[in-house]
């Protein structure tokens, strides 16, 4: 249901911006917010908490805890509007999802068709957990095993900021985020609701999220009232009901995240990936660094910025201007070659990027337009000179017509996709041994691609180093011990 609220204190908010969302207690108590550049996972902080103000308020609604609100929405908000004045002034939605139904925690899968239902997993995460200063060395270096541990750390490998992230403490997209540290927590309280709920009582927990239709940005769920509650669920593996208030912002009230009150509680590297990726973080900075008090002022970057490896030499240079960067950078391995070469305008990707091996050879090269889009042939390079892969894109979006090739070190295909309207229209695969293992075309009838059907005389590329070494291995194995039946069977495959 919709309802208004009029006398709100504005004590309590969820804020929605183009960063992230947050949860407000008098100052921000739990910030979450999405990586910019789609990878890294969330950050997070926890701000001081009033614990005594937020148990008056559970306590107010205790008796009607265990009650089913299915379809009963007029009643759940009588029940819930002791807790409505703490809110900020506004429009708002409420609903339920009972315990019966698990409504809240469904999705559908794609890989299915859509056709099942499945189940996001109940997750509580702490933020405390993250945002410990005392923890910033031990973090970092357990996202360093946890990615040397990553089955994909070789197809993603570790970047500056993947190094520094702290992805792996918090594994769900469903997650819902507590609002006070994990230290205030009190297990017998959280054994008191196991047992209430064996016993065939299940109280609801009441959270909080923020819809805006002028921001593609999600929300994320945060915990009004029913910690213990929800832990008590997740040791059982039980899904709870759910009361979910949603403040819904027009453009005109959209709050403000505010960095500078944010940089006192956060690592200075959040800060500086937070200023680096944020899309509105221009004109922001231009603003508060007009400010000498600014508590910016350390973290933006102006001038030449140097970093060293460990053992003293060069590691990266840059130029900045309010946080942009501008002109040539340049990174360096340890033993002080270059490792890449970046172009910058008005804090913008622009020109050829090149990245070297250690040995000085190319390893790839990246071309960008002056809006700091992929424009022109990307093309990467193993250490023997031979082409790894090469794509033609424009403006950004995979050219008309264009082709997307791989091959392996010793110059056979591996892989070719051709695009049309930024779509793969076709997709082939070779194996090391030369056989060609899959051929996918685009159906425009199913919208998607298909497999194709590939003739026994295409089966395999019998001009191809890999198909001629395979010949050999399978001759040396098999000489003087099997038929010549047996020998192209396996040589075939039959």
């Amino acid at each position: 249901m919709e309802f208004q609220i009029v006398n709100g204190k504005n004590i309590c908010l969820v804020g929605l911006s183009d960063i992230g969302s947050y949860f407000r207690f008098n100052t921000p108590t739990t910030v979450v917010w999405a990586d910019c550049k789609g990878s890294i996972g969330k950050y997070f902080c926890v701000l001081p908490y009033n614990e005594e103000y937020r148990k008056t308020v559970s306590e107010s609604i205790l008796n009607n805890l265990n009650e089913d609100f299915s379809n009963r929405a007029e009643e759940l908000h009588e029940i819930l509007s002791p807790l409505f004045p703490i809110l900020e002034n506004g429009k708002y939605h409420l609903s339920y999802f009972s315990q019966k139904e698990n409504e809240f925690f469904q999705y559908k899968s794609s890989n299915d068709g859509y056709e099942k239902t499945h189940f996001h997993a109940l997750e509580v995460i702490f933020a405390i957990r993250a945002t410990e200063k005392s923890n910033t060395e031990e973090l970092k270096e357990n996202y360093k095993a946890y990615l040397k541990s990553n089955k994909n750390e070789s197809e993603y490998g570790i970047s500056d900021i993947m190094e520094y992230t702290t992805e792996s403490l918090y594994p769900g997209s469903q997650s819902l985020f507590a609002t006070q540290p994990y230290s205030e927590i009190d297990e017998d309280r959280v054994k008191y609701f196991e047992e209430q709920i064996k016993s065939g009582e299940y109280p609801f927990a009441i959270l909080m999220n923020a819809y805006s239709a002028t921001i593609d940005e999600y929300s994320a769920y945060f915990i009004l009232d029913g910690h213990h509650k929800l832990l008590a669920y997740a040791n059982l593996g039980i899904y709870p009901p759910i009361a979910l208030i949603t403040r819904q912002y027009t453009k005109d009230q959209q709050p403000e995240f505010d960095v500078e009150k944010l940089n006192e509680y956060l690592y200075p590297w959040q800060t500086e990936h937070l200023l680096e990726n944020w899309e509105g973080k221009d004109k922001y900075i231009e603003r508060v660094l007009q400010n000498p008090n600014s508590n910016l002022h350390g973290i933006v970057k102006n001038g030449e910025i140097k970093e060293y490896h460990d053992n003293g030499k060069l590691k990266h240079q840059a130029f900045y201007i309010n946080g942009k960067i501008e002109g040539k950078a340049k990174y360096y391995y340890k033993n002080g070659r270059l490792q890449r070469e970046e172009n910058y305008e008005n804090g913008l990707r622009k020109g050829i990027w090149m990245n070297y091996f250690q040995s000085g050879k190319i390893e790839f090269i990246q071309p960008f337009n002056e809006f700091g889009q992929y424009h022109g042939k990307l093309t990467s390079y193993y250490e023997n000179g031979q082409i790894r892969l090469m794509q033609e894109i424009h403006n950004g979006i995979n050219k008309d017509g264009s082709t997307y090739k791989s091959w392996f070190e010793n110059g056979d295909l591996e892989a070719e996709l051709v695009f049309k309207n930024g779509q793969i229209i076709s997709r082939k695969n070779w194996n090391s041994y030369g056989e060609f293992v899959s051929h996918e075309e685009f159906k425009e009838q199913t919208g998607r691609l298909e497999k194709v059907e590939i003739p026994s005389d295409q089966l395999y590329d019998k001009k191809s180093t890999n198909y001629k070494n395979r010949q050999r291995e399978i001759r040396k194995i098999y000489k003087g011990n099997q038929t010549f039946f047996d020998i192209i069977k396996d040589i075939f495959r039959f």
